[in-house]
């Protein structure tokens, strides 16, 4: 029996010697791998995540979700007005201007404070493609109204800006869903 214990201490010996030089050379790793274990690095990687979200939700509060649909639900009442000749804004350079998608309240905030923070957002991308939309298809009843194709501005109106403006505000719902607080 004792020459038993003593075989098993030996072994034990050579084991913590190898396992001492093994140490020294590899610590870092073990290192990581205990944090990796006791979720060190994730509550790192959590810490910033919930820096990030707080950013984001300080740039959703930047912009009145409610103003921004409440002032693209008025574009149709806008554009309604100038169709039945009750607006003057029938110039080229105003056409121009409601073309841009970055002259807007939303548009600015688009391209300016919302870009920077939810830019790799899936849907802040389509918000971005759907408002520019939106613009070129407010814009495109303005030109036929300045060309007299009253009626078809009327179903321009009526189809394609009404669809283009539904996704506009669907997508700010889904922004502020997911990122108000």
């Amino acid at each position: 029996m004792r020459l038993h214990v003593t075989h098993a201490a030996t072994r034990a010996a050579i084991y913590a010697t190898l396992c001492h030089d093994r140490i020294d050379r590899d610590i870092p790793t073990m290192f990581g791998l205990i944090d990796f274990l006791t979720g060190g690095k994730d509550k790192k990687a959590a810490a910033a995540s919930k820096k990030e979200t707080a950013g984001k939700k300080e740039a959703a509060a930047q912009l009145s979700f409610d103003d921004a649909i409440e002032a693209h639900e008025r574009w149709k009442e806008r554009l309604l007005l100038i169709v039945s000749g009750q607006s003057n804004e029938l110039t080229p350079a105003d056409v121009a201007n409601v073309r841009c998608d970055d002259k807007c309240t939303l548009g600015k905030w688009i391209h300016g404070v919302a870009k920077n923070k939810f830019g790799a957002d899936a849907i802040f991308t389509d918000l971005l493609t759907e408002h520019a939309i939106f613009h070129n298809c407010a814009a495109d009843v303005i030109e036929h109204a300045r060309y007299k194709r009253l009626q078809y501005s009327r179903l321009v109106i009526d189809g394609e800006f009404t669809r283009r403006s539904r996704k506009v505000v669907g997508l700010l719902e889904m922004l502020r869903g997911k990122y108000a607080a």
